[in-house]
């Protein structure tokens, strides 16, 4: 008989080892918050073909949310290499909407520049990458 404490345990830990996993896509970070070694959550793996499958969804929106966040970094590396570090420390509103999360509206502030009007074409390409679409 299985004991249910046991089960629900297991429920748990594994609810919070793939949503740690799912925000940091590294499994030594998630059993770690879950108070569990690498071994042991590789084995729990192993044993249930379905939290194989969660384990492998997380991964990869992991890696999605990584590709995301590459883009941005280099298109925000290729606005600071093109204006130069003065002059980007001017766009105030789109720094403060990247703060808040707010990748549409920074894509939108950096648009709606006197910068966008003279780049045009790298203007675009930017704001697209910072509002996470790929324009390559």
């Amino acid at each position: 008989m299985i004991d249910q404490s046991a089960n629900a345990d297991a429920l748990h830990w594994r609810f919070l080892f793939l949503q740690t996993l799912r925000e940091t896509g590294n499994v030594s970070a998630a059993a770690r918050h879950v108070g569990k070694s690498r071994a042991a959550v590789y084995r729990a793996r192993k044993q249930d073909d379905a939290f194989a499958a969660d384990w492998d969804d997380a991964l990869e929106e992991a890696a999605d949310w990584l590709e995301l966040e590459a883009l941005r970094r280099a298109a925000l590396i290729s606005m600071a290499f093109n204006l130069g570090k003065p002059r980007l420390a001017g766009f105030r509103r789109m720094r403060a909407a990247i703060n808040r999360g707010n990748w549409q509206g920074a894509a939108d502030e950096a648009e709606n520049s006197l910068w966008a009007r003279q780049t045009r074409h790298r203007a675009t390409d930017i704001a697209a990458r910072l509002r996470g679409l790929n324009k390559n």
